[in-house]
């Protein structure tokens, strides 16, 4: 039973989270309904990437740090 009511709880956290990025993708919306599948809270993230202050950036923000650190980490290999 308790799993049922965190479930109930962290599904209207992640749609209460979506409405506050308006921007979100297709994408980023499976990847965050995995995570809170898995019983995470949405203003939480798998790697624990936090900010200037020590504060663990929420999933999408996170996710989008990740994607940008892999697309920036690559290197040209026709240099």
């Amino acid at each position: 039973m308790f799993q049922l009511i965190l479930g109930q709880y962290l599904l209207r956290e992640m749609r209460s989270y979506l409405s506050s990025v308006p921007d979100v993708g297709k994408h980023e919306i499976a990847a965050l309904k995995a995570w809170v599948e898995q019983g995470y809270s949405p203003y939480s993230n798998p790697s624990h990437i936090a900010d200037e202050q020590g504060r663990e950036l929420p999933f999408i923000q996170a996710f989008r740090t990740e994607q940008e650190l892999g697309e920036n980490g690559r290197t040209d290999s026709h240099e």
